[in-house]
This record gives structure tokens, sequence and C-alpha cells, in this order.
């Protein structure tokens, strides 16, 4: 888990300025000071702790409005920034360029010191999880065309050798540390899903392969049942190729079809006892310090 970010607090008047950067650090939260809006910037952008910004509305040169349209131009931290405006002044047009800006709270001065510390406290721990997020996401691109590749092997061909006592049968994966493990990992590779088409243009079969799988084994580790409507909707390919890989799938023996006993229209899909073992090996052979998880 990353740091809490750095409280950049902006307010003309460098008295109301001071105080409440002193009332911020008691709370143990590093807070910086700036009384206009360039000086503002320039902390910003040379203080990467600086996550959550505590800023006036009405300012001289630059408004609180425009100083945080000029944060978000500011690169991906820019973006990510968590705003807190303050102002005595308030009216609608006013609260409409906020919420357009993004930002979390819009207190009204005098703020009582109980809602300013509330306030800079959830945004900085919703500022701090998307950044372990985000880096987790990062970290876990720069190798995921290798344990791409990796997974390829042990499901196309079946190599690597079992670790000894390890639970491989559907069963066994609800329980044990060992396949917390498993699903562990499983969760992981499917966090960084969306990086997919940005950062890893690999076949479409394998892509889609990968993440079929590693659905139908963490939906089978929580207990839950996949359609094979859901299972070509989630794969994130057209649903004509998904029904194709799955056909491929089973010709393979790896899932099987269940019909739904309720429903004749619906069949789900869920692994085989061969291609739940596959995947358990391939998660035992993984280790996530190789993604940075």
């Amino acid at each position: 888990m990353s740091e809490d970010p750095a409280i950049l607090v902006v307010d003309d008047e460098p008295e109301i300025a001071a105080e409440l950067a002193a009332l911020i650090g008691r709370t143990g939260l590093a807070a910086i000071e700036a009384h206009d809006s360039p000086t503002a910037i320039d902390r910003f952008v040379s203080d990467a702790r600086i996550g959550v910004v505590v800023t006036d509305v009405r300012m001289p040169r630059r408004s609180g409005i425009e100083f945080v349209r000029a944060i978000r131009e500011i690169g991906e931290r820019g973006r990510r920034a968590r705003i807190i405006f303050c102002t005595g002044y308030a009216d609608l047009n006013m609260a409409v360029d906020a919420l357009r800006l993004g930002a979390v709270e819009f207190l009204r001065k005098p703020v009582e010191p109980s809602e300013m510390l509330a306030a800079v406290r959830r945004a900085a721990d919703d500022y701090r999880k998307e950044s372990d997020e985000h880096a987790l996401d990062a970290t876990a691109v720069r190798d995921l065309a290798q344990v791409v590749e990796q997974f390829r092997t042990f499901i196309l061909t079946g190599n690597g050798a079992a670790a000894p006592d390890r639970a491989t049968s559907p069963a066994q994966a609800a329980t044990g540390g060992i396949a917390a493990e498993r699903l562990r990992k499983t969760t992981h590779f499917m966090s960084i899903r969306k990086q997919r088409d940005a950062h890893l243009p690999v076949a479409e079969f394998d892509e889609a392969l990968w993440f079929m799988l590693l659905e139908l084994y963490q939906s089978q580790c929580t207990g839950e049942r996949v359609s094979i409507s859901s299972l070509c909707l989630s794969s994130g390919i057209p649903q004509t190729t998904a029904l194709r890989r799955i056909e491929d799938l089973v010709a393979r023996e790896l899932v099987r079809r269940v019909p739904d006993p309720t429903d004749r229209r619906r069949a789900f899909v869920e692994l085989s006892d061969e291609g739940h073992a596959r995947i358990s090996r391939f998660l035992d052979s993984i280790s996530l310090e190789l993604s940075g998880a």
C-alpha cells in the first residue's frame, strides 16, 4: 500500500492557509501551503507527493476554478488529484463548474474543522486507493506478455509439472491456503484486463482464451455459475468469435457445457477437471512478484 498523499492548501489569505495546513498536519498528513494560483501550480508540479488540493475559489490573478482547470491539464496526476473547494460566496454556476472539474467536496466557509478533516481524509484515502490500483496495473502490464505466453503453453500443451500435494479439483479449490493463493492470482490477472488493448497487442485467440479460462476458474472457486451468453459478453470479443472460442475449448476438453435444468434455452459452461488442473498448475508456477502484486 502506498503512503498517504500530501495535501496542497491554497488560499490568498496566508493566515487561513496556515491555519488549515496546521489543522491537517495534526492528523499526520503532510500539508503544503500556497497563497496564489501560480505558486500552487508550481508546487503541485514539483512535489509528486501531492494528491489532494484544498483551494479557495475567489483568489486574485487566477480563481480557484481556473487554477483547478490548469491542474487537470498536468498529466496523469493532475487528472487524478482530488479537489476540495472552499468558498464563502457559492452560487449555482460556481457549483456547476466545480462538479465539471471533478471536485469531490464543495465546502462553505467558515468550515467546521471536523468537516474539513473528514473531507480531506476521504479524499486522501480515495486517492491512495486509486494510486495503488494504478501502480499495480502499470507493473503488471510490464510483464503480462510473458505471463500470457506461459499461460498459453500450459493450457494448449498441458506442460508443466504439478506441485506435490496441491489441490487440483474444483471441490478442493474452495478451501485451503494454496487454493486461496491461486484465486488471488486469478483475481489479479483479471484486474488488469482493461489494459489489454492499449498495452498487449497479442493474438485474439490467445487473449480470449486467457480471460475466458480465468473467468471460469474464478467463478468456480467462488461458487458462481457462468452462462455461455454471459461468458461471450464478458470476453470482450464479438459474440460469434467468442462462441467459436468456447467450442474450441469444449473440443479440447478444457471446458464442458452444463444444461440449465430450469431453462432449456440456457446452458452454463464450466471448467472440466482437466481444464481446472491445468490452470491450477499454471497458477502454482507463477509468482505475483513477477507482476508487482
